[in-house]
């Protein structure tokens, strides 16, 4: 007997996003399973999820405040980079799960048929309970310091999305890519450790160059981090920066998406 193969990859956009809204929940059962499995009876591995960006935190207040002393203007420096170190962590844990969810998931993909699309996007909901949670200790420090978010932190959520949605439209590209090239997801911690560096977390923008500034606009993460400050710790918004991290963003997102779709059709033959 033949061996019959279910794929939905004559699916049209609009009917592809129903399919989608229709395996809502294992969606939610795999983002609950990996956060389960990473978490359950390691009570160690929780307090250091909890504790790894305190030390960050410690660490770069020892190095740029304490010792560089560089200059953030009215915003305590704590407040500062620990307000990039959520929107970075965000970022690069969503973007490396999500690379890596079609090859971590083959025994699955190889059994039953659900929409792939799933696996990646799974990442980023288990990678926004976790900045959750890292967040609340970002308004204790605003408790500590005596500062209280204004109207603007309204704007929080629409920063959350696009932090998540970046790190989704790179994952899901590197995720069509890995089925041909398995050798890309070995690249990609490297990639992830230079990118920080290259984000105005831990430094502000005013540190860098007028020569330079406009290649933080290429950067998607630096309007997404901008737009953290401003909603929480107030400030003005570089409207350029803005404009290009959204329009890239939404590039990177819906190309990866198509991407995605057309590896999508032969996933069981390189997995």
């Amino acid at each position: 007997m033949g061996k019959t193969v279910i794929t939905g990859k004559g699916l049209g956009p609009l009917a592809y996003l129903r399919e989608i809204r229709s395996y809502r929940l294992l969606m939610f059962n795999m983002a609950w399973r990996d956060l389960r499995i990473k978490y359950a009876q390691t009570f160690l591995g929780l307090l250091l999820a909890m504790l790894q960006p305190l030390i960050l935190l410690a660490i770069f207040t020892v190095l740029f405040e304490k010792l560089i002393k560089l200059d953030t203007g009215e915003i305590p420096y704590p407040l500062f980079a620990y307000s990039g170190i959520i929107v970075w962590n965000l970022f690069a844990n969503v973007l490396v799960q999500a690379g890596g969810s079609l090859h971590a998931s083959r025994d699955i993909i190889q059994s039953i048929y659900f929409p792939r699309i799933i696996l990646p996007i799974s990442k980023g909901l288990s990678g926004l309970v976790e900045a959750m949670i890292q967040m609340l200790f970002l308004f204790i420090l605003l408790g500590v310091y005596g500062i209280s978010p204004s109207w603007k932190i309204l704007a929080l959520p629409l920063y959350v999305f696009l932090n998540t949605l970046a790190a989704l439209g790179i994952g899901i590209w590197l995720s069509a890519m890995s089925l041909r090239f398995r050798d890309l997801m070995h690249t990609v911690p490297f990639v992830v450790g230079l990118g920080i560096w290259l984000t105005p977390i831990y430094y502000p923008v005013s540190l860098v160059p007028n020569a330079y500034k406009w290649m933080l606009g290429l950067n998607p993460i630096t309007g997404v981090l901008e737009g953290y400050r401003w909603a929480v710790l107030g400030g003005e918004l570089n409207l350029f920066n803005q404009s290009c991290s959204i329009g890239i963003i939404l590039f990177l997102f819906f190309t990866g998406w198509m991407a995605f779709r057309k590896s999508e059709k032969r996933i069981t033959d390189f997995i």
